[in-house]
């Protein structure tokens, strides 16, 4: 990859191991990052703030300057935590605690 070296850019490889996540976990963040609705009918996860856009891309893949890596951590310091969105909300007159 001489050529994202060379103007600093980050592949999502890269750019993943700088996050101490997996290349798959960036995926997913652009997917539901996107402004369409899911296969679902429903709005997107993070369609409100989405995943900070590449610099460019390389064929398909997605290339991010060096310089944006501070814009990125903020936005997954930000990100809503496991189990944003919540499932199907309780029905009127239980509880979900055992008192």
């Amino acid at each position: 990859m001489a050529g994202a070296k060379e103007f600093d850019l980050m592949t999502i490889a890269e750019l993943a191991e700088a996050l101490g996540v997996k290349p798959r976990t960036i995926t997913q963040w652009m997917v539901r990052s996107l402004p369409s609705l899911d296969s679902r009918g429903r709005k997107r996860l993070y369609a409100d703030s989405p995943f900070p856009t590449p610099a460019r891309h390389a064929g398909k893949s997605p290339e991010w300057e060096r310089a944006q890596l501070p814009e990125i951590h903020a936005w997954v310091a930000a990100r809503p935590g496991r189990g944003a969105g919540g499932g199907p909300k309780p029905k009127e007159g239980r509880s979900r605690s055992s008192d």
